[in-house]
């Protein structure tokens, strides 16, 4: 496949919400050659975030832009602050959310490439005001190398 570079101008790339949270993907699997998915998240104030999970190939790698994010990695939470990095590797159960009354913007990148494609099945399985049904929420994460932590 040719490679080709990706410029994004600072509002470009679609945008995928999620219940109360946005993610504009920066770089999708298509653009990286399967290789990473890059994307911004904002994270409102008082999210508890999705339930705690696990993958088995994907590693996630988080970089704070602003506000604080709370994430929970094994059994550690950590109230990330803007400049805050983290790396989560495949097999270690985690989640985030908000911080309490403070919103969080993100900048997150997933290797393997692909991540997009779980976002975009939760959002057209959840459109806007409606509920986050946590059986079919496990559904769709169980095609995406997710599955609920133990």
């Amino acid at each position: 496949m040719p490679r080709k570079a990706t410029v994004l101008a600072p509002t470009g790339g679609p945008v995928i919400e999620i219940g109360p949270t946005t993610t504009r993907v920066l770089a999708a699997d298509e653009d990286t050659d399967g290789r990473c998915s890059v994307y911004e998240v904002t994270v409102p104030r008082r999210f508890p975030g999705p339930p705690a999970h696990v993958h088995t190939d994907r590693a996630h790698a988080f970089y704070v832009l602003d506000g604080t994010v709370q994430l929970t990695i094994g059994h550690e939470t950590v109230h990330a602050s803007a400049g805050t990095f983290v790396y989560i590797p495949p097999g270690l159960a985690h989640t985030f959310g908000s911080a309490g009354d403070a919103r969080g913007r993100l900048l997150a990148f997933d290797t393997p490439g692909g991540w997009e494609r779980y976002l975009r099945e939760m959002a057209s399985t959840f459109p806007a005001g409606t509920p986050v049904d946590p059986v079919r929420t496990a559904q769709v994460m169980a095609r995406h190398d997710t599955r609920a932590a133990p």
